[in-house]
């Protein structure tokens, strides 16, 4: 199956280029906010980032994806069903009930018995309770608006509402710049901003009903998205349980660092997420097609991997040139964060690693091996928060100490859901599959741990060389690749040769 020939591929590059605008704004407004606050604020306010994120994820209990889910199903049966039909409706709606009850526990939650369950969070976070709640409240909203705008391909709304929130949310913190209460500030900027967006999204609360309850839809979508929520929490926790390590055991300033790499880190591998969200369904549709077929493992397997290696060649590139230009640029607009350059690597490495793992996932997700995804995340969360509080026991570790167990573990990840994806597609010698293809990126991990670890032996600076050009030399045929396979082709409009690698 030729995966470009279904994708359009004006649509995609209209996306990319859009979202990178959003980074920009965004790049923008760290650099803004990392002027306006000490560093010390700069932690605090990276640590309430961290709080709404997982409050975002888990008090709607994965009501926005039971919607995704059970109206796209809906659609695939009638493709003329449309945001007004009856179930259509009455699914939103009891969705949306899910949503405004778990937030009413919320409330009750901080109001209630806030002294037992947040006296761990910093004073300056505790104060803000309330502008908490109205986030909160309008993050989750919006959510629901993004999604219900991508599902029924309402595209220039949904660009247009979160353009022009980054837009407002960049505006307000430049018009408070300087203000001595710019932390508080900063965060009814970010409520305001979020109201913009649901406006101009316009998602409209027409489905908060509470006059007639649906138990039956009810019960169907909770128990649907309360599975889709632990998926997507166990993996966002794993992802970023570092953070919660970095902000409870050490200083403010350190996750203020952490942070601030991770957001420009994140930045720069925006390409990639952009590029996997519009393949994943034809990627869905490509493994379903696979696994229907007799005797198709080998193919099956060469599709993740030549499309994991050709990926894997992108941003391995992507690391090397950002790690070179992008804590310069961060030291020469912020010299408040100096030595970023270790850290910043490390958590770019961290990400490629992410990156390289939605293939053996997705396939796994297209047959439907989804609650076994959650157990093995929470068993890997349990594993790395083990191992964070054993090497924070015996020694000093710093952000960089913290996320580099995370990168090792995120290598074992890689490596599970690739055998669990190969035991499932029933592939002989997996092991031997599994090196054959990920020597590379093992080497990688190994030798950057290694250098960026050891000052005594060379300076800093020669470190960090050291390691790219050690990567460099390992990746070297796969950025041959790249050139030949992508630039040229692109070049010579010849669309079969540029897909080689995914077939």
């Amino acid at each position: 199956m030729n995966i470009l020939t279904q994708l359009k591929i004006n649509y995609g590059l209209a996306y990319v280029a859009i979202k990178y605008s959003i980074v920009g704004i965004g790049f923008l407004r760290t650099i803004l906010v990392a002027s306006i606050l000490s560093v010390n604020d700069m932690g605090l306010l990276a640590f309430y980032y961290l709080i709404l994120e997982y409050a975002v994820i888990t008090v709607p209990i994965g009501s926005p994806n039971a919607i995704n889910k059970e109206v796209s199903n809906l659609k695939g049966k009638n493709n003329k069903i449309n945001s007004k039909n009856r179930e259509v409706v009455e699914i939103y709606t009891s969705c949306i009930q899910v949503f405004t009850l778990s937030f009413l526990i919320l409330i009750f939650s901080i109001y209630i018995i806030d002294g037992v369950l947040f006296n761990f969070l910093p004073k300056e976070v505790q104060n803000t309770k309330e502008i908490f709640l109205l986030i909160t409240f309008l993050s989750c909203f919006r959510t629901y608006a993004n999604m219900h705008n991508r599902l029924w391909e309402k595209y220039n709304r949904l660009f247009l509402s979160e353009g022009v929130y980054s837009l407002v949310y960049l505006l307000g913190i430049y018009i408070f710049l300087n203000n001595d209460d710019s932390y508080y500030l900063i965060l009814y900027v970010l409520a305001f901003s979020n109201l913009v967006a649901i406006i101009i999204a316009r998602f409209y609360p027409t489905y908060m009903n509470f006059s007639k309850i649906n138990f039956g839809i009810l019960k169907k979508s909770s128990s649907i998205g309360f599975f889709l929520m632990l998926n997507v929490v166990m993996e966002s926790l794993f992802w970023g349980i570092d953070r919660f390590f970095i902000a409870s055991v050490l200083e403010p300033d350190q996750l203020a660092y952490f942070h601030l790499s991770h957001t420009f880190a994140r930045g720069i591998m925006m390409f990639y997420a952009a590029i996997t969200f519009l393949f994943y369904p034809l990627l869905i549709s490509l493994f379903t097609d696979l696994k229907n077929k007799h005797d198709s493992w080998d193919q099956a397997v060469e599709v993740i991997f030549k499309m994991s290696r050709f990926s894997e060649g992108i941003m391995v590139f992507a690391l090397i040139i950002s790690v070179l230009i992008i804590p310069k640029v961060i030291v020469f607009l912020l010299p408040q964060y100096p030595d970023l350059t270790t850290l910043f690597h490390i958590i770019i490495l961290g990400l490629t690693l992410k990156g390289l793992v939605f293939f053996p996932m997705t396939y796994l997700i297209a047959v439907s091996w989804h609650k076994l995804l959650s157990l093995i995340s929470i068993f890997f969360v349990i594993a790395v928060a083990f191992f964070y509080w054993m090497f924070g026991n015996f020694y000093e570790l710093h952000a960089f100490g913290y996320t580099s167990i995370a990168v090792v573990a995120f290598l074992f990840f890689v490596s599970t859901m690739s055998y669990l994806a190969f035991i499932q597609i029933g592939a002989k010698n997996i092991l031997l599959i599994i090196l054959k293809y990920y020597y590379k990126i093992f080497t990688t991990v190994g030798i950057t741990i290694f250098f960026l670890t050891q000052p005594n032996y060379f300076t800093l600076i020669s470190n960090v060389g050291i390691v790219l050009i050690l990567t460099s030399l390992i990746y070297l045929n796969n950025f041959n690749l790249i050139l030949k396979e992508t630039i040229i082709s692109i070049y010579k409009k010849d669309k079969n040769n540029l897909m080689k690698s995914f077939r």
